[in-house]
């Protein structure tokens, strides 16, 4: 939490959205604190926070990647993090507050709410950022995240016109988040994957037909067959499953929280996943194209006695690609 407020307000709030809880191991970072005559506010920084680190590792038995075995809670004012910001401190600022389960940032300018979000994002390249502000103050924070939600009320709408998406109210982020967060993601990742997957089992027919004709050159489907595949015979499916598609309802994704977990790993789109999607439009091109060249091997008789031809055998294969691709 990034706040602008003193320590006693911030820790406050802490409390009654349930961010702080007796149970949490306190740990703090105040200029009061660290502010001596005997050394530099920027060395005493360093040092503290070189102590937190090392007590955050003991009570996890030295296990950096282990978060859960004890719970902490961070709190640093703006004159600490200050110096905690600097390139020197940075990763020793970054190692503490990722091991905390909570960090309340207090007596923060929007300068500092910036730099916070900056710092997790070149200590952690694999994190995604999130912030979420109601005003002014909070509009370079939101833009430096790399999703920005901005809360419309009292404080202005400063804060709305610089994130990318808009809540009325604190409590709809659950629902954002849980919800229509999940769904368009996954409406994205399957969008992508099979426009991929379709074009790729159009043109590789183009390359199983090179074995037949010498690779000459010469293509197996018309252009124009070529040019509408993907405006008017194939558009409808990927504008379906960006627009509406849902795996699961509302609310059982209300329910059951823990499914959001999916999305984090990245479970729907990633390397493996989009290979398999290539490799399977490839073999599936392969089978269609078998299909369709060894049923009609002899060619085809019309009624005028006349055979049908390379366009005829195109066609025909262009037709049981599009009917493939819509119902895939």
């Amino acid at each position: 939490m990034l706040t602008g407020d003193k320590k006693e307000t911030a820790i406050n709030i802490g409390y009654s959205c349930k961010l702080l809880t007796p149970q949490l191991v306190t740990l703090t970072c105040i200029e009061r604190e660290l502010q001596t005559e005997l050394s530099p506010f920027v060395s005493a920084v360093q040092a503290r926070l070189k102590d937190l680190k090392q007590q955050i590792l003991q009570s996890v038995g030295g296990d950096r990647k282990q978060r859960d075995t004890v719970d902490h809670a961070l709190i640093i004012d703006g004159k600490a993090l200050e110096c905690a910001l600097e390139d020197e401190n940075s990763r020793y600022f970054f190692d503490v507050a990722y091991h905390c389960k909570t960090v309340i940032c207090c007596r923060l300018t929007p300068g500092q709410k910036a730099g916070i979000v900056k710092v997790v994002k070149k200590y952690d390249r694999k994190a995604t950022t999130l912030a979420i502000g109601d005003g002014a103050n909070d509009v370079s924070m939101i833009q430096a995240a790399d999703v920005g939600i901005g809360i419309s009320g009292a404080e202005g709408l400063q804060a709305t016109l610089a994130s990318d998406y808009s809540i009325a109210q604190f409590r709809f982020l659950v629902r954002l988040l849980l919800v229509h967060g999940v769904w368009n993601y996954k409406r994205l990742a399957l969008v992508i994957l099979y426009s991929f997957y379709k074009n790729i089992v159009l043109y590789i027919m183009e390359f199983w037909f090179a074995f037949f004709n010498a690779f000459s050159g010469q293509i197996i489907f018309e252009r124009w067959a070529i040019g509408f595949y993907n405006i008017f015979f194939t558009g409808l499916p990927p504008l379906a499953l960006g627009i509406a598609d849902q795996d699961v309802e509302a609310k059982l994704r209300m329910s059951i929280p823990e499914r959001y977990r999916k999305t984090q790993t990245g479970k729907y789109f990633n390397v493996p996943l989009s290979l398999f999607w290539v490799a399977q439009a490839i073999f599936h091109s392969l089978v269609l194209f078998a299909i369709v060249e060894f049923g009609v091997r002899h060619d085809v008789l019309r009624i005028t006695g006349y055979t049908g031809g390379l366009w005829f055998h195109g066609n025909l294969l262009y037709t049981v690609l599009n009917n493939y691709t819509q119902y895939v």
